[in-house]
């Protein structure tokens, strides 16, 4: 991790501690499974407040979990309520930070609580590793599906107007349960919902030939 930047070493806490932490105690439980052939390196970071733009930049802040998952294990982490943020696997000596000081890879994001929502996010790569991201109500979000992605063939994005969510059509339209769409402030948002103040999310990191 400090070959790359990284600012430091998660807090890997390991009781309940009102934000995140490791076990299954929690009313939110992730559970995160490598399935990619290789050594996986989970990074979790948590948003400090409406206002905080330096969460996701590993090279300025340490993040809350930073876990090694060895390739067919798995480990599950707990989250309290009205807790936001994100996660990215670092791959075994594949994996760098960008140039801003981000994790060069897919994403997940997440928010806990009365809005909860989950979903996989290709902006900062959209040539980063597959993962799927399953809710018990059935709801999936992965390269494909419940995404936010780059428009116009851009390998990055963030600005407004350069990024989508793509094919994340509710039930009631014909597509999946709990998946959800609209704007924030004239910008897309959604992905999979369901999990209000509580429920259980599957996570799987996948390589990039399977």
């Amino acid at each position: 991790m400090s070959n790359i930047g990284m600012a430091g070493q998660g807090q890997n806490a390991q009781n309940p501690n009102g934000g995140i932490w490791q076990g299954t105690e929690g009313p939110n439980v992730f559970t995160f499974q490598n399935s990619a052939g290789t050594g996986i390196i989970l990074i979790i970071w948590s948003v400090q407040g409406s206002a905080d733009y330096e969460a996701s930049f590993m090279n300025a802040r340490p993040p809350q979990i930073s876990l090694s998952i060895a390739n067919g294990q798995s480990v599950s982490i707990s989250i309290a309520n009205s807790v936001s943020g994100g996660w990215a696997g670092l791959y075994d000596d594949q994996t760098t930070l960008s140039e801003w000081g981000q994790i060069n890879n897919t994403w997940g994001e997440f928010t806990t609580g009365s809005s909860a929502t989950v979903d996989v996010s290709r902006e900062i790569n959209m040539s980063g590793h597959p993962m799927h991201i399953e809710l018990d109500s059935g709801c999936i979000s992965d390269l494909e599906t419940c995404v936010f992605q780059c428009k116009d063939g851009s390998n990055t994005c963030w600005e407004a107007g350069t990024y989508e969510l793509a094919n994340c059509v509710p039930a009631e339209e014909g597509g999946q349960p709990g998946a959800a769409n609209g704007s924030n402030y004239g910008q897309p948002s959604g992905g999979c919902q369901g999990f209000e103040n509580g429920g259980h999310i599957n996570v799987t990191f996948s390589s990039l030939g399977g």
